[in-house]
């Protein structure tokens, strides 16, 4: 039944393959894995072939347009060939049973499971010849070529090829340092239209032209396996050594995504796909043609393009962070006007934490580094920001918001308090924030203070939204943020 239903995601999956159901595996469409093979991989790429009784064991990734031929197999390093037995059945699904037998089991599946902990990784676009055997932990850069039946006992520099235990460069240094700055396996396979393929000097520079002639990222789904079952998953095999930097158009402007950034892959991902982000669902039900939006947290501006996309009359963007402003900065669009501040409580200088995981997430609150310790990492930077209130902008400017979109990872009560006098004397007409359950009863509580209505909202799989007390046994919701919208109009 699995294998029926990869199939159906252009993966061919020949007789008597065997996954290691135990652990997720994830696998790009166009794959295939002939007969007798067993694959303990975690990642597998777009376009690869695996070959007949292969034994892929502890494979951590295997990249795009990578072939491994017949009977390659692993070679397990601190084996203990003077133990009794080296049964692997004993120390995983019958290890309750023998415990009751012998009480050396624990000692016995941890010397397993070390055996265990080292991967190997397979770059893309490999060539990996028939019998050969590769040890434990060793890492295959991109682009190599091993000969048939080595060993292989070490890591392998990428465009080199591995024969009669000697590594020798495909290509001269510019040629493989062009190559991979080009990492043409990241594209759609259009990317090699009218490319020479025989010409590595032609190939590279007929590549280099299709990327950019905005050639697309490939973005698939990736299909995950665990215990038998197969999930569509978003993608999550990008092993990008540099970035990839994918160009959209939103509202007939230019806008560049860096594609190793998971929240910007997600959003080149939906523009692929047809898909929207809570924002832009939020829009497509609330926001008005000649709305005045204030757009609090703007990050690259996205969201910002798709306000005016979506009919609105004028987008005041905030992002106080200075590497994400930049971005933000380049957007060509009269309709945007950029701020590299924060709006709060007051006029004043803060430190911001920075988020080292993704572009999203940078913080003013300390609160917030305790509930994400993952995106601050152990030695957590700042940097020196701007502050003003938004009443004080108001009032400077002479502008009023008519919808106001907030999300400040924390800092929402802070900015309301700021708003008091704008919120009470020309109040918008709709106001979207993104509040966490830790803090939202002292936010909410600030916030009704201006509006009548309030909604919880999420997203279902069906890519619409729904009002959190409307949703059903049936309905599968999309993990997103805690999002809330205010207005004194009918919902």
């Amino acid at each position: 039944m699995l294998k029926e239903k990869l199939k159906e995601r252009n993966i061919s999956i020949s007789k008597n393959v065997e996954f290691n159901t135990e652990k997720e595996i994830y696998i790009e469409p166009n794959v295939i894995i002939k007969n007798n093979s067993y694959i303990d991989v975690k990642y597998i790429g777009a376009y690869t072939y695996i070959g007949r009784n292969v034994d892929l064991q502890d494979v951590l990734s295997i990249g795009r347009y990578t072939t491994i031929n017949n009977n390659v197999s692993i070679i397990k390093k601190n084996n203990k060939y003077t133990s009794l037995t080296k049964s692997k059945i004993l120390r995983t699904e019958f290890k309750k049973d023998f415990k009751k037998l012998n009480n050396n089991i624990k000692k016995i599946i941890k010397e397993y499971k070390s055996e265990e902990t080292s991967k190997i990784i397979i770059g893309n676009d490999v060539w990996i010849g028939e019998g050969v055997s590769i040890k434990e932990g060793v890492v295959i850069g991109d682009g190599v070529i091993i000969e048939s039946y080595t060993k292989v006992y070490e890591d392998i520099e990428p465009y080199s090829i591995f024969v009669n235990n000697e590594t020798i460069k495909r290509f001269n240094k510019k040629i493989i340092d062009k190559l991979l700055n080009l990492q043409w396996w990241n594209y759609e396979l259009n990317i090699l239209e009218d490319v020479n393929l025989n010409s590595i000097k032609e190939a590279i520079e007929k590549i280099a032209k299709n990327i950019d002639n905005n050639q697309k990222v490939y973005l698939p789904l990736s299909n995950r396996i665990f215990k038998n079952e197969l999930e569509i998953k978003n993608p999550i095999l990008l092993n990008f050594n540099k970035n990839i930097i994918a160009k959209v158009k939103i509202a007939k402007t230019n806008l560049e995504l860096n594609i190793n950034d998971i929240h910007q892959r997600n959003y080149y991902f939906n523009i692929l796909n047809n898909k929207k982000t809570i924002d832009e669902l939020i829009m497509d039900n609330f926001l008005k043609n000649e709305d005045v939006v204030f757009d609090i947290g703007a990050n690259i501006g996205y969201t910002s393009l798709k306000y005016i996309e979506s009919g609105a009359k004028q987008v005041y963007s905030f992002e106080p962070v200075s590497y994400v402003f930049e971005k933000l900065a380049k957007i060509e669009e009269e309709k945007i006007k950029v701020f590299n501040l924060a709006l709060y409580d007051k006029e004043t200088e803060l430190n911001i934490k920075l988020s080292t995981k993704h572009i999203q997430g940078n913080t003013i609150k300390k609160e917030m580094v305790s509930i994400f310790p993952k995106v601050f990492g152990e030695n957590i930077k700042e940097e020196k920001i701007k502050t003003t209130t938004l009443d004080i902008f108001c009032k400077k400017n002479n502008i009023f918001p008519t919808f106001i979109k907030i999300d400040v990872e924390g800092a929402e009560k802070e900015v309301i308090e700021g708003a008091k006098e704008t919120l009470k004397t020309n109040p918008p007409r709709f106001l979207q924030i993104e509040i966490y359950d830790d803090i939202f009863e002292k936010v909410h509580k600030e916030i009704k203070k201006y509006f009548k209505n309030y909604k919880k909202v999420i997203i279902v799989e069906t890519n619409k939204l729904k009002y959190m007390e409307d949703i059903s046994e049936n309905d599968k919701i999309i993990e997103t943020p805690p999002t809330y919208i205010y207005t004194n109009e009918e919902i």
